[in-house]
């Protein structure tokens, strides 16, 4: 399944509107991107926590505003892409601009020698990438050799005790959209059966989230 790219700067130098300026600083100085200073300015302001938009000229690429804000104290995480001369970018084009930028930025870190990481998150995922945790792959794959569209009791205990070990062992939040494309896309499920799991997987964590904070 493609997804867009998430790119995360962090460093343990500096905080996060000192990130900020520091990518403005990047921009200004790089042929292949610019720093809109007003603009900038003013998305900072909307967000109210440092941020920052630079725009990429790249010629290879469409003109794109990348837009960045404070994720946690010491990092910022890409909000958005946005094209500037046409109305959208596909899944490649804008995960091409996000790779682009986050090259751009390593090589210019080493170049000034600032302590700045730069992630990136993967451009295609599948289950095994959606389901972590030993447990939860392990049941995962329990429920699904054995007859998960018969809807039979067993089953759906065997989806049950799945949708449990999601809820006490995930350390991330689940991506349950995905999870339900790739139902589609890996297994050939049709849109009704997976959209019949994703239903029971999202109540399922709903109701165990609401149990663990409950009090009499």
């Amino acid at each position: 399944m493609k997804r867009f790219r998430d790119i995360v700067l962090a460093s343990r130098a500096l905080d996060a509107g000192a990130i900020a300026r520091y990518i403005e600083m990047f921009a200004d100085r790089s042929p292949e991107w610019t720093f809109p200073a007003e603009q900038s300015a003013t998305y900072q302001q909307m967000c109210q926590e440092p941020s920052c938009c630079i725009i990429c000229e790249d010629n290879s690429l469409p003109r794109a505003a990348i837009h960045m804000t404070k994720a946690r104290e010491n990092s910022l995480y890409t909000a958005n892409i946005v094209p500037l001369h046409q109305d959208n970018l596909s899944i490649d084009q804008y995960n091409a601009i996000g790779t682009k930028f986050a090259r751009s930025v390593r090589t210019y870190a080493k170049t000034t020698a600032t302590a700045i990481a730069v992630t990136v998150s993967k451009a295609e995922i599948s289950l095994a990438d959606v389901v972590t945790g030993q447990i939860p792959k392990r049941l995962l794959r329990r429920y699904l050799s054995q007859y998960p569209l018969s809807h039979h009791q067993s089953d759906i205990d065997r989806l049950d005790a799945f949708i449990c070990s999601l809820s006490r062992y995930s350390r991330k939040p689940f991506d349950i959209d995905a999870f339900e494309y790739l139902l589609m896309e890996e297994l050939y499920w049709s849109h009704g059966d997976a959209r019949w799991c994703r239903t029971r997987v999202e109540i399922g964590l709903d109701v165990l989230a609401a149990n663990r904070k409950f009090r009499a």
